[in-house]
């Protein structure tokens, strides 16, 4: 586990607060590390704000993590969904973390959205947001990212292609959720090159 003092360096050398962004982005790379050890996550692929952040290096920090779920029998999908979330929390657990459940998990009407409560040190709970949408029936293949960063070891991650990301973020985010974070995400996906 990072040593308090490797995330106090951390949010000074990322121009950040401590709490909550520092301690945020260690647990979205510490779940991503653990969530990618399993087999079954071979069926969900990273997108979202924090997909632009960990993989193609956006500067905002992002709340949730965000995955696309493919080739899962959609009487299947809940039980999966459950079982890795539920094998990262104990891993979690057995590493020292507190954990306890949010107040959301289940069905949505585009998935599947699962909260848990996450702690250390002397830092407040921190909401890790896992939200799956189901794309059975869509034929995209994944790609694989190796993510170097300074809060775990070096891992890998299955993500949608950029093309895919590009268009989730500009055409479902900003023509329909209207948030100022998608519009952010959309300028910084233009000046680095990654919208035509």
């Amino acid at each position: 586990m990072l040593l308090q003092e490797s995330l106090r360096t951390l949010a000074t050398q990322y121009h950040t607060s401590e709490y909550p962004n520092t301690v945020r982005e260690y647990f979205q790379h510490l779940f991503l590390t653990e969530f990618y050890k399993r087999e079954a996550s071979s069926n969900f692929l990273f997108k979202g704000g924090t997909a632009l952040r960990i993989v193609y290096g956006s500067p905002r920090f992002s709340e949730d993590l965000d995955f696309s779920l493919f080739n899962v029998a959609a009487h299947e999908q809940m039980s999966v969904i459950e079982n890795l979330f539920q094998d990262v929390l104990v891993e979690f657990e057995q590493m020292g973390v507190k954990v306890s459940l949010g107040d959301k998990f289940g069905q949505t009407k585009e998935g599947y959205v699962g909260k848990a409560n996450v702690q250390i040190y002397d830092y407040p709970p921190i909401t890790i947001e896992i939200n799956i949408s189901n794309r059975n029936g869509r034929k995209i293949q994944g790609e694989i990212a190796t993510i170097a960063n300074d809060f775990v070891p070096t891992y890998n991650v299955f993500h949608l292609p950029q093309k895919d990301i590009v268009e989730e973020k500009i055409f479902s985010a900003l023509l329909e959720r209207h948030k100022v974070r998608d519009y952010y995400d959309g300028c910084r996906l233009k000046k680095k090159r990654l919208l035509n």
